[in-house]
């Protein structure tokens, strides 16, 4: 992981518990659990953790011949998109939504539908 983990983790105010998170299978299986936290992270920080959908777009980039994760993060709504890489991660290509509802959340691969 590079530095924006250690930035976003100081962001992130404790999970309580009454919230509840849920990752579904395919998530699992396409992401490494370090990718899959670190994603959590950025979901739960702040700036986002009440927005009713978050969609995450994952790209394979390069960084000086070796792939990284390039992460673009955004809302629903329109909001203007924060950016992230990764290394130290297989990287893949996939778009990832987090829906909130009650306080749950739910990761899920994104089908534009």
């Amino acid at each position: 992981m590079n530095l924006t983990l250690k930035r976003t983790m100081s962001k992130i105010p404790p999970v309580s518990l009454t919230d509840v998170r849920s990752v579904a299978p395919d998530v699992r299986e396409s992401l490494a659990n370090v990718l899959i936290d670190y994603l959590w992270q950025l979901a739960l920080c702040e700036n986002w953790k009440d927005y009713e959908q978050q969609l995450f777009i994952l790209q394979i980039g390069e960084l000086s011949g070796r792939g990284i994760q390039d992460i673009y993060h955004s809302c629903s709504c329109g909001n203007p998109m924060e950016s992230h890489r990764v290394y130290g991660v297989a990287p893949v290509n996939c778009t990832l939504q987090v829906l909130y509802s009650d306080g749950r959340y739910e990761m899920r691969m994104y089908k534009d539908e």
